[in-house]
């Protein structure tokens, strides 16, 4: 997290809610065709995710990922849909997924800032069971086959959460007012806030000081050394596609 991003996204009001409806509501469950629709930038193409019952409104988007978000009420199913694959997900909220496909209903329990590869998906539905679900959705472009390492950070843990043949994803964490040391970005990545506050960045021996709320999305540009500090415990979720 860093100073030389976008402009932060927003969203807590946009999530991705894995949320699920009570036991009623499955006599009224009408299955309806899944929807996806292409998005493209800088000629590489990813399929962006449609809920019938819910919007999922892009909140960022680069050459290498389209970004969405989602929120659903508990008892409100997401609707019938599929996925084209290569996306990863971050929960931002606690809460059991109830999941619906081909007539079998199934609950899972998430945690706040749990990470989940979503590979091709028939249809199916979901829905979030107890409270609002948020979550961010990262569709990949044309990512795979390429080189791509783990960001580093002296003073700070950054354990990888998940690692395939697209993307490397890390989630960092870190104590109050404790600066990360010098390091550097690639470029390319993008951040998902998950507990939020006042970041200072410093550089060339100038300081600046950037503000996020809780599931600010940005991404985080190639730089050189430069190091930061938060005033709040860091926890977020650092995504780096592989190219």
């Amino acid at each position: 997290m860093k100073n030389r991003h976008m402009m932060p996204a927003l969203l807590s009001l946009g999530l991705l809610a894995f949320a699920c409806g009570p036991a009623e509501q499955a006599e009224e469950y009408e299955p309806e065709e899944p929807a996806v629709q292409a998005a493209e930038a800088g000629g590489a193409v990813a399929v962006t995710q449609m809920y019938p019952n819910a919007p999922a409104p892009t909140v960022l988007e680069t050459d290498m990922a389209v970004v969405q978000t989602l929120a659903l009420e508990p008892g409100v199913w997401a609707g019938e849909h599929g996925h084209a694959g290569n996306q990863v997900t971050v929960i931002l909220t606690a809460g059991t997924l109830s999941y619906r496909q081909n007539g079998v209903e199934t609950d899972s329990v998430f945690e706040a800032g749990d990470v989940r590869w979503i590979g091709e998906i028939e249809s199916h539905d979901h829905a979030a069971k107890d409270t609002q679900g948020t979550a961010v959705l990262v569709t990949l472009k044309n990512t795979g086959g390429g080189m791509a390492a783990a960001q580093t950070y002296p003073e700070l843990e950054a354990g990888v959460v998940l690692e395939n043949e697209h993307v490397i994803v890390q989630r960092i964490t870190g104590m109050a007012n404790d600066w990360t040391g010098e390091h550097s970005h690639p470029g390319g990545q993008i951040s998902v806030v998950l507990s939020g506050g006042t970041m200072t960045y410093r550089e060339g021996g100038e300081e600046t000081q950037v503000t996020y709320e809780d599931g600010a999305v940005f991404t985080v540009e190639a730089t050189d050394a430069h190091d930061h500090m938060a005033d709040m415990a860091i926890d977020a979720i650092i995504i780096t596609p592989k190219k």
